[in-house]
Order: structure tokens, then sequence, then C-alpha cells
């Protein structure tokens, strides 16, 4: 059924055996679907790029601890700092699940990446991610330099609910006055959870409107939450005075059209379109044709926005 479509080769062999699978939201419970996503994430370590250091650290945020990966380049110090949201519709995902791909990061930037094991719904509904990310942004412009970060210069990035997450954690940091974020890097992120129709000329190969119904029903404890900007940011009256971003979206998926829209309205954007990539791609732990062109041009933007 893909054949005809210009999906990277690689997609197209994984959504043909993803095909003949259970793969709808419903078929699966919270703890079948985390445990799919760690599975469907797993690079053997000796197969990931080599860092400096990894640190294990925890906080103390509004809904309890909350775990957090230092991941340290090589070389001499002190480097920006980098703080990672990983993806999962707010349900799953993990630190141990993004890893390789900070790692990546930390190596390629070079930064000391800071990525965030927020609470999860539906244990943990919102706002508990969005204070855990806002914490966790504090913790790093106080204590990043003892891990051989630079306090003075901090990006936020995230992907898909993690990019939700860095847009909230930006608009906090202007209206509460906080740390200064230098720049914010959003990967195929939720703009939206009000989940209005995706234009036609969008397929939907991986990620449809189904799963993220899915997710925002297990995220919110009201669909009433999903109008306040801290939930969806593309709602946000004010969206100047931000820190510059770059915005990668993947040719098929049904959060391009939200992704896009939220882009258009920033003073400072780069956008990045991604062509024959699907949601999510940026993790796969098979290899993607032109992927990693594409993480090396998200690591040179991240590396020229500081000072």
């Amino acid at each position: 059924m893909y054949q005809n479509s210009n999906l990277k080769p690689s997609f197209v062999k994984f959504l043909a055996k993803l095909s003949s699978a259970p793969s709808r939201p419903t078929d699966f419970s919270v703890a079948e679907r985390r445990k799919l996503a760690l599975e469907r994430s797993y690079v053997p370590e000796e197969q990931q790029e080599k860092v400096g250091r990894i640190y294990k650290r925890a906080i103390s945020t509004l809904h309890g601890t909350v775990p957090l990966t230092l991941f340290v380049p090589e070389g001499e110090g002190p480097f920006p700092i980098l703080l990672y949201f990983h993806g999962g519709g707010f349900v799953f995902g993990s630190t141990q699940s993004s890893a390789p791909f900070c790692r990546k990061l930390a190596r390629r930037t070079p930064c000391l990446v800071v990525s965030v094991d927020y609470h999860l719904s539906p244990e943990f509904p919102y706002p508990a991610a969005v204070d855990d990310a806002y914490a966790a942004l504090q913790w790093a412009a106080k204590h990043g330099g003892e891990y051989g970060g630079d306090i003075t210069q901090i990006g936020v990035c995230g992907e898909s609910a993690g990019g939700t997450l860095a847009m909230v954690t930006c608009l906090r940091a202007r209206d509460e006055r906080g740390p200064t974020i230098a720049y914010q890097a959003l990967f195929y992120p939720v703009a939206s959870f009000e989940l209005k129709d995706a234009p036609p000329v969008l397929d939907q190969h991986y990620l449809t409107p189904e799963g993220l119904r899915w997710c925002r029903d297990h995220y919110l404890s009201h669909v009433s939450q999903a109008k306040e900007p801290n939930c969806s940011p593309l709602l946000a009256d004010d969206l100047t005075r931000l820190p510059r971003a770059l915005v990668v979206v993947a040719q098929h998926d049904c959060l391009t059209a939200q992704a896009l829209e939220y882009a258009q309205r920033l003073e400072q954007v780069e956008i990045l379109f991604c062509e024959g990539m699907i949601h999510n791609f940026l993790q796969f732990p098979f290899d993607v044709e032109g992927r990693e062109e594409i993480i090396d041009a998200i690591c040179s933007f991240c590396r020229t926005r500081f000072i």
C-alpha cells in the first residue's frame, strides 16, 4: 500500500511489517505501549555514539522526583547546555529510549545534553510534565556548571510531546522571567491538542489522528484543558519575544500542518521540511536514508545559536 508514495524505502519496509501486527492504540494497554516503545527504540550501547561522560541525577518537582540523564561531550568544557524532552504522547517514552539520539546531540553539537524523564500520564496527568520541564530548566540554569555546562548558554529541544514541552518552557521562561533561553529546536511537535483535521494532502502513515486522541485522553483530565496555552501553545495569544526556533517537520505526519502554523507565528524561525519522512523518524533504531544529514543540520543550528 506504500509502494507508490515517496516514503523512504526503510519506512516502506517498516510500515509493511507494522501493518501485519496490532497497531491501533486501543490494541494495547498503557504498560504494553510503553514496553513496545522501548523495544522499537532499542540500540545496543556499543552501537551508540561515544560521549565523554554520563551522569544520572534527580530533581524534586511539584509532582515528585524526576530523573535526569546528563550526556557530557568529550573534550574541554564548559559546554553550552541543551535541555532535551523526549516524545511519546506524554504517555510513554523515557531517557532510556532517547539515549542514542541524545548521544548524537551531545557529540555533534557539542553540548551538555540534559535529558528529562518527566512524569507520564495517566498516572501524572497535565500539567505535571509541564511543571517538570520548567523545573528542569531552573535546575540546569543553577547546577549545569557543576557538570561541565555553561549556564549562560542554554537551549531547549524536544520531539513530539517533548516539542510541546520545549515550546511551553520558552513561554513560561518569558512570562515568569525565568532563565534566558538561547533557542528552541522543535522536532515534529504537538502544537495543539485541539486536534483539528489535518489537510488531506498530508499522508498519515504512522501517527494517526486516532493515536493523537488516545494520547490526549490519557494526558488530560478533561478535554477542555486542551484550550490552555500550557497544553496547546499554538493557542497562546502572544508568541512574540520568544527564542529563535528551528521547527523540523516530516512530510508524512499528521502534526505537520499545526507545527507549520505555529512556526509561521514566530518572529525568528527556520523550518526544516523533511521529505519522505514519518513521525518519530529521528528515533528509529534502523538506518533511514538521509536522516544523519538532517541530524547534522539540527546540530549545526544548535551550535551556531550560541554566542
